[in-house]
């Protein structure tokens, strides 16, 4: 039986700065603040941050979690999906 995996989100500030040029009068002239966030995968005791290529590496040689992503048309880029699909990864490890 594996250990459970669970999708972990971290939010961080990313702080704009002001880009503005006086001689063509372009660009913004306040910096801005921007609501980020990341979102890892914790599983084995080993936190993987998410993106398409780890992904596709952590389901590979896995056929029912790649037939699964397929038949549900889920969007590996949604952070709704990714939950879909690492419960789905958890219900299967847990029967295996």
């Amino acid at each position: 039986m594996g250990m459970m995996s669970s999708l972990l989100k971290q939010h961080y500030i990313d702080v704009l700065k002001a880009d503005y040029n006086v001689a063509l009068n372009l660009g913004s002239k306040y910096g801005l603040i921007v609501k980020k966030s990341k979102l890892y995968l914790l599983k084995d005791k080993t936190m993987v941050e998410l993106n398409k290529k780890a992904i596709q590496r952590l389901i590979a040689g896995k056929e029912k979690v790649k037939e699964f992503v397929r038949k549900n048309h889920l969007n590996l880029n949604e952070e709704k999906d990714l939950r879909f699909l690492v419960d789905f990864y958890n219900s299967i490890m847990l029967c295996d």
